[in-house]
């Protein structure tokens, strides 16, 4: 109970911090300076920002010993509940990829066009856990899935590389820095991922790593597809294209499967190991 009350938690933090951060982007970012106007909505993200930053990498310490004792994050199939999560996960991975491989960005085609590939190779991850099918078939799909988990995370630090080295936008600005956070919060919940389907768990740093990528691939990844949707075109900011907020939406809902509807069939292995 204490770990689902965490959660609705941390989901509250994340819908005010995504509403914030959207309000912010539409009105009172400033494209000629690169960084957010000085008003009371960009003070509350900040600090809202920080607070659940501080709050989710804290659950690991918290809730750690509560969540062993009741029930340890496995490796599973997903049930019900997961399908449509990981359908709508896929679906933004395969999104993505396309959109990366036809990016016309002549200076940056090589990148785009890996990170593309690795996307395409996540979402095979998450069409094949839309099942919870126990044939042969079905077996062999598990025995590749943490391989396939994998994918995600050359993916997401092409991503980072590429946000990194974005002229278009100031490093520090509101879209540079969170954006390169949000990936590499979403390398280490994928890596976590890949662990616990090779049946070696971690429940501390598991916890951690999937509330603080919960928040952050949420706020910034739904906050800059609709800037990218509804905000100004002349800017020319590349970091506003769909197809890095939508990879970070296939990890929101990956990490929302873990959080919202944890499940463990009774084959898996009940005892964490630690690092």
């Amino acid at each position: 109970m204490k770990t689902k009350a965490f959660s609705l938690i941390v989901l509250l933090l994340t819908a005010a911090a995504t509403a914030l951060r959207t309000v912010c982007l539409l009105t009172q970012y400033e494209s000629q300076i690169g960084y957010f106007q000085e008003s009371a909505f960009t003070i509350v993200y900040r600090a809202l920002l920080f607070a659940g930053v501080f709050a989710c990498l804290l659950s690991g310490v918290l809730l750690s010993k509560a969540r062993q004792a009741n029930q340890t994050p496995t490796a599973c199939q997903c049930g019900k509940a997961w399908a449509p999560l990981y359908t709508l996960a896929a679906a933004c991975c395969f999104f993505s990829g396309i959109y990366f491989l036809t990016s016309r960005a002549s200076n940056s085609i090589v990148l785009y066009i890996a990170t593309g590939i690795f996307s395409i190779g996540l979402a095979m991850f998450f069409l094949i856990n839309c099942s919870s099918d126990k044939t042969k078939s079905a077996a062999t799909s598990i025995t590749l899935s943490p391989w396939l988990c994998l994918a995600g995370i050359p993916a997401l630090l092409l991503m980072l590389v590429s946000s990194y080295f974005d002229m278009t936008v100031t490093l520090n600005g509101p879209f540079a820095a969170p954006s390169i956070f949000a990936a590499l919060f979403g390398c280490l919940f994928l890596l976590a991922e890949a662990r616990m389907r090779a049946m070696n768990v971690s429940p501390r740093f598991h916890l951690a790593f999937t509330h603080t990528t919960f928040f952050l691939c949420t706020s910034v990844g739904v906050s800059n597809l609709i800037f990218s949707l509804f905000g100004d075109p002349a800017n020319g900011i590349s970091l506003s294209e769909p197809a890095r907020p939508l990879l970070l939406l296939a990890i929101t809902f990956a990490t929302s499967a873990r959080l919202f509807f944890p499940s463990a069939p009774p084959s898996a292995r009940s005892n964490a190991e630690k690092f």
